[in-house]
């Protein structure tokens, strides 16, 4: 799975930063983003795999803080998930889902060569991430999941339909942060107005130009799709896969006002990571709601201390 081709983009800080287009094993293109301070780094790379319905940008602040929060420099990847940002989906014919998003993250993995990384999962993110993790163990220095649960929230996932299904295209940046204030800050209680802006940036897009309307920043296919979860097909919780991860060191974050991973769901990953001896830390990310961004209010220290502790203890 050749590189198809490189895009650099400037950037005014320090940080690099290189888009890279790969071809997935079904020969559709996906949208790779590096993230470098400097020289190559010397450290293992971490790889950052976003929430279902949003793109890489969402993770732009944690890359760019993650290049620097180490004791040795390393590379940051994150990858677009089919159908999302700028990566395509073949019109959906191929499918989506954890089994198609798990394939795509190997293929990228693949086509950068990539032998190991400290992988860091937002929501659905770390459910692709566990479910590599049972087939590809060795890849995983570690494994952070953010707001992940293998008891997954389908009543989550059925608010966010419920407002996106009725969501028309939006005339500003501004009136997209206000419909997503209206709709979760209940939710979010502790997001600052650039945390909202950013989630704006994350969720749409303008696909003809800086003046055209706002939309949902995904294709039409995946769209369908997703607002169609738990419809036409069972969402199934991921325990057994979870059970299997024993022998990876991992960070499990947990929002105060998240409805993902509620106290006794957390509690009992807690204790069947504690009785299968496994290397665990737990953080609980105070006044946030669903997958909190990990860049500020003291998450990225102790993402980076987490990390420092496994590689000391390798």
């Amino acid at each position: 799975m050749a590189k198809r081709s490189t895009k650099p983009t400037s950037e005014p800080q320090a940080v690099a930063t290189l888009d890279i287009a790969l071809r997935n094993r079904h020969g559709m293109q996906m949208r790779v983003r590096r993230w470098r301070k400097g020289l190559p780094g010397t450290a293992t790379p971490l790889f950052l795999l976003p929430n279902i319905d949003r793109d890489l940008t969402d993770l732009e602040p944690l890359a760019k803080a993650a290049t620097g929060a180490f004791t040795q420099s390393r590379d940051v990847y994150a990858l677009d998930w089919r159908g999302r940002g700028q990566s395509e989906d073949g019109a959906g014919k191929l499918g989506f889902g954890l089994d198609c998003d798990g394939d795509d993250f190997v293929d990228a993995i693949t086509g950068l060569g990539l032998a190991h990384a400290h992988v860091i999962g937002a929501g659905y993110g770390g459910l692709v991430a566990m479910q590599l993790a049972t087939s590809r163990p060795g890849f995983f220095k570690s494994l952070t999941m953010n707001d992940t649960s293998p008891r997954l929230d389908s009543d989550g996932i059925a608010r966010a339909q419920y407002w996106k299904r009725r969501l028309g295209k939006l005339s500003t940046w501004d009136a997209a942060t206000d419909v997503l204030k209206t709709n979760l800050a209940s939710r979010q209680p502790g997001w600052s107005d650039d945390e909202w802006k950013l989630l704006a940036r994350a969720l749409f897009k303008q696909s003809d130009g800086a003046h055209s309307p706002l939309d949902l920043s995904y294709s039409k296919a995946f769209r369908r799709y997703y607002l169609a979860l738990g419809e036409d097909e069972a969402i199934e919780t991921q325990w057994q896969n979870f059970s299997g991860l024993r022998k990876i060191p991992m960070l499990i974050i947990a929002s105060e006002h998240t409805s993902t991973l509620d106290p006794d769901t957390l509690m009992a990953m807690r204790r069947m990571r504690a009785e299968a001896g496994g290397f665990t830390r737990t953080i609980v990310a105070k006044g946030q709601g669903t997958v909190p961004y990990l860049h500020g209010k003291g998450l990225m220290e102790a993402l980076s201390a987490f990390i420092d502790e496994v590689e000391r203890s390798a």
